[in-house]
């Protein structure tokens, strides 16, 4: 997350892990023994929470080409594929079971580009397999749109999933406290969020601090209070 620095990202990402360990977890119940595809892998944080779970047969890859070089260095055991997911053209060993994409389809500011890297998603997943993604899932009927991502409206992203056989399954907030809450920008969360940001902005090292004060609360608010919640979702689908 831009502007608050390295210590509160690394809590900030401890809040990620089990998030991603309670959903993911209780799905592969069912799975002896998955094939595992991570899209857009960057440094293998994804990676790392999949080799976790003891998933033995998981597969990284990501587009950049400094991406491929770290994840080569940093997890010799792991095949790394070079993959961009809205390639008109997809060579990455499939079928697999689970597929995961996180922080990957809101960057993706073509419409396009977007509605092919869905339809590329569940190309790669056998039948009744799994997509497990990111998304912000923007609520008030409309889209937000930057320079790198667009915030895409609720309805659409899961009109587009839903068209590349794609159906919704599980949804849990990732943080509540700990990330800008694009569903409650006019809010006292947005307010505090603001706060917070221009704080550590003028301040990273406080991250040391503010992390584990509010890493607790925050794991209470993820874990316990119904999605969507005010910030990005983990979502999964099963392919039909």
């Amino acid at each position: 997350c831009d502007g608050v620095g390295v210590p509160f990202n690394r809590w900030m990402y401890r809040v990620r892990a089990h998030v991603f360990q309670r959903a993911v977890a209780p799905l592969l119940a069912g799975m002896p023994a998955p094939r595992v595809l991570d899209v857009g892998s960057g440094f293998g944080f994804y990676v790392d929470r999949w080799l976790e779970l003891g998933v033995a047969d998981v597969t990284a890859s990501d587009a950049a080409p400094t991406a491929i070089s770290k994840l080569r260095a940093r997890h010799r055991q792991v095949p790394v594929l070079e993959l961009d997911i809205t390639s008109f053209e997809i060579e990455a060993g499939g079928p697999y079971d689970v597929v995961s994409a996180f922080d990957v389809l809101f960057h993706l500011c073509d419409d396009a580009s977007y509605a092919r890297a869905a339809h590329n998603l569940s190309a790669l997943l056998r039948p009744g397999g799994l997509l497990v993604f990111s998304e912000n899932f923007h609520r008030h009927g409309r889209r937000v749109v930057s320079k790198v991502q667009v915030d895409r409206n609720e309805s659409e992203v899961i009109e587009l999933m839903r068209a590349a056989g794609l159906e919704p399954l599980v949804r849990r907030p990732m943080f509540w406290l700990m990330n800008e809450p694009q569903n409650a920008p006019r809010t006292t969360l947005g307010t505090w969020w603001r706060w917070l940001r221009s704080m550590l902005r003028a301040r990273p090292g406080l991250g040391h601090v503010i992390g584990p004060v509010l890493y607790l609360p925050e794991l209470a608010l993820v874990l316990r209070r119904p999605p969507p919640g005010p910030s990005t979702n983990l979502m999964v689908c099963r392919k039909l």
